[in-house]
C-alpha cells in the first residue's frame, strides 16, 4: 500500500508541473559484504525524469527477512549523448556523491529511441538503461 502511495504520489507532483516526464522502472540486485553480514539483496526503483529541468526523482522500496524499507531520493545526473558504432546513438546518465561515510557511483547507457511523450510530442531517448554502480561504506557503526 505505502509502494502505490509513493507512486502516486510522485506522479501528482510531476502532472501539477506540468512538465514532461519520462517513468523508468528499475530493479536493482545487490551483494552486501561487511560489518560480519554477506548476503544479496534486491530492490524495485521508479525513475521519473522530468525532461525540462534534467532532474530525476527515485522512489526506492525492498524487503529485509519480514521488513520493508522505503525511501525517495532526487537529483541532476550528469547526462552525455554520442554516436556509437553504425550511426547508433546513446544517452548515458551518471553520478558520484556520498556523505556520512558513504561513497557512490553509478553509470548507465541505453540506446536512443523515438519515445511517445504526449500527443503532439516524441522524444529521442532510451526506451531502457543497463548500468552499474558501487556503495563503499567508510565508516563502520560498532555497538
Amino acid at each position: 500500500m505505502l509502494k502505490q502511495l509513493f507512486v502516486a504520489a510522485l506522479f501528482i507532483s510531476a502532472l501539477a508541473a506540468q512538465a514532461e516526464v519520462i517513468v523508468y522502472q528499475a530493479k536493482t540486485a545487490t551483494k552486501r559484504i561487511g560489518e560480519g553480514y554477506e548476503g544479496n539483496t534486491s530492490y524495485q526503483e521508479y525513475f521519473v525524469w522530468n525532461l525540462d529541468d534534467n532532474n530525476v526523482s527515485i522512489i526506492i522500496f525492498a524487503k529485509f527477512g519480514l521488513g520493508k524499507f522505503y525511501t525517495t531520493e532526487a537529483g541532476a545526473p550528469n547526462v552525455v549523448e554520442y554516436e556509437g558504432w553504425r550511426g547508433r546513438r546513446y544517452t548515458t546518465f551518471s553520478g558520484a556523491g556520498g556523505s556520512d561515510g558513504r561513497k557512490s557511483m553509478e553509470f548507465n547507457r541505453g540506446q536512443n529511441v523515438n519515445l511517445r511523450i504526449s500527443s503532439a510530442n516524441t522524444w529521442f531517448f532510451p526506451r531502457t538503461f543497463k548500468g552499474s554502480g558501487q556503495i563503499i561504506n567508510t565508516v563502520a557503526e560498532r555497538a
